[in-house]
């Protein structure tokens, strides 16, 4: 999938350290990604639980030689379950003029080869990405808490989740927010809003989803553990 831009990526998910506010449905428990631990009566009283589940994961780009389905097969057999893919709402929706269906059938075809392969997806659908934000160009200049704004992304999330089934795990609604929005335009606020509204769709139509954003390690060193000030986001997802 030549939508993912990093190669050869590793990371190591233990969901119950890693994130912080991050949405589940109604029973507190994630479709495919459970950290729970065993608290069952039958467990030995004293007993200290077990550790949470770890998930190991790759993001790569495909190289001169290999097939994407033959590179994941290879990776899958070093123990890697899942697979973080980057596909940003501009390379579906370009414009005002609708989505390219051509290139959300390349997205759905990749799903389910994920999901053949019984493999998590961890989606990066960036509106925020470290540097820019990545929306069609007739929204471009607009605040993202606009009605416009949020009603279009919307529904972007929902073609996708359309398009996608029981592998999909995780979707990052942008990407190391700290780093533009250290800018000042687009402002937290604005982007609190628009997640918010995107969390809700999601666990609307996908409530075994878990949604956030992902920020760099680095913001993470400089606020406190417990910031009063802060905005309130619906989901953070540590990154580096």
């Amino acid at each position: 999938m030549h939508s993912v831009r990093r190669l050869v990526t590793l990371f190591v998910w233990g969901f119950s350290t890693l994130h912080a506010g991050c949405s589940r449905n109604a029973a507190g428990t994630d479709a495919g990604f459970s950290d729970a631990s065993d608290t069952s009566p039958d467990s030995p009283a004293g007993d200290a639980p077990p550790p949470p589940v770890r998930h190991l994961g790759i993001e790569v780009d495909q190289p001169a030689g290999f097939d994407h389905g033959a590179q994941i097969d290879r990776a899958t057999a070093f123990g890697v379950d899942a697979i973080q893919l980057t596909f940003p709402w501009v390379t579906f929706e370009p414009d005002g003029t609708g989505f390219k269906d051509e290139v959300l059938g390349f997205f759905e075809a990749g799903m389910t080869l994920y999901r053949n392969r019984s493999l998590h997806v961890v989606l990066s659908v960036p509106i925020i990405d470290t540097v820019a934000t990545l929306v069609p160009s007739d929204l471009a200049g607009k605040r993202l808490d606009s009605p416009e704004v949020i009603a279009r992304a919307e529904a972007a999330i929902a073609a996708l989740l359309a398009r996608s089934g029981s592998e999909l795990a995780y979707l990052v609604l942008s990407n190391e927010v700290d780093i533009h929005l250290a800018q000042g335009a687009p402002t937290w606020a604005e982007l609190d809003a628009l997640t918010g509204a995107l969390a809700a769709k999601v666990h609307q139509l996908r409530p075994d989803v878990r949604t956030g954003i992902s920020v760099t390690a680095g913001s993470l060193a400089r606020v406190p553990a417990n910031p009063t000030s802060s905005p309130r986001l619906p989901g953070t997802m540590s990154h580096s």
